[in-house]
């Protein structure tokens, strides 16, 4: 009884700190460049699969030991399903035109490079503007860098190219720093649609990327998926819920039987 109960609480709570992770999804499904996290699990099977303690001991002649055999079926039935975190899905949203000059898609796995307060940041967030002094300033506020640090626009007639340069009237400015990240090492989530590099990880400058202005990549969160998932993580803790609750009852009955025997 006691392993059930163990197992119907872990699972209650990776249910909902899965929830946690859906609704946040489902919160940000209309940011632009917004990354979407995907849970994952740990499982009894897995633990089992790097080897159970004692489990391969053996007496003399090779026949398991009662106790060894006793101990690696106790591991593994008191190993429970608990939430191993979460991962960003990097897939590409769908790009929707805006005709806005400040606006900016990028196809490929790139991202722009961003100043924030606590360094250099990475967004897929290509919803740009000009500050009053003409900085070219992200959807955050923070300045986008170019080849020597922030970007200055002078006033006229704005064109970014599919590398990210940038002209103004026919005069280049600056260029995007337009950067990525080896697929061994991808950039660590900050909230909305900011990343920072991995520990020990390195940005380097875009070669499989291509910028296109006038547009915004949408959220690759898929609205009708996540409602639905999000509804079945809701009915599972239901049922996990019930499961304690019946646990519960049996606890107390048998506590008031073994008062009334003594």
């Amino acid at each position: 009884m006691n392993s059930g109960f163990y197992a119907a609480t872990t699972g209650l709570i990776a249910k909902m700190q899965a929830l946690d992770v859906a609704a946040n999804n489902l919160a940000n499904s209309g940011a632009t460049g917004f990354k979407a996290q995907r849970e994952f699990y740990s499982a009894m099977q897995a633990q089992l699969a790097t080897g159970a303690p004692g489990a391969t001991a053996t007496l003399a002649g090779g026949a398991p030991h009662h106790s060894v055999v006793s101990n690696a079926i106790n591991h593994a039935v008191n190993n429970f399903v608990v939430l191993g975190g979460s991962t960003t899905d990097f897939s590409s949203g769908s790009l929707a035109h805006t005709g806005s000059d400040t606006d900016i898609a990028i196809n490929g796995p790139g991202f722009i490079a961003v100043s924030t307060p606590s360094g250099t940041a990475y967004t897929r967030n290509g919803s740009l503007s000009l500050g009053p002094n003409g900085e070219l300033l992200s959807a955050g506020g923070g300045a986008v860098l170019g080849k020597n640090g922030p970007i200055q626009v002078p006033p006229g007639q704005m064109s970014i190219g599919s590398d990210g340069s940038i002209t103004v009237n026919g005069t280049a400015v600056d260029q995007i720093q337009i950067v990525e990240f080896d697929k061994s090492t991808p950039p660590v989530a900050l909230g909305g649609s900011l990343f920072a590099a991995a520990p020990g990880a390195t940005a380097t400058v875009a070669t499989n990327s291509t910028v296109q202005q006038g547009f915004l990549e949408e959220s690759n969160m898929n609205v009708v998926n996540g409602s639905v998932g999000l509804i079945e993580l809701q009915r599972g803790a239901e049922m996990l819920q019930k499961a304690l609750a019946m646990f519960n009852t049996d606890f107390n009955k048998t506590a008031i039987d073994q008062v009334a025997k003594s």
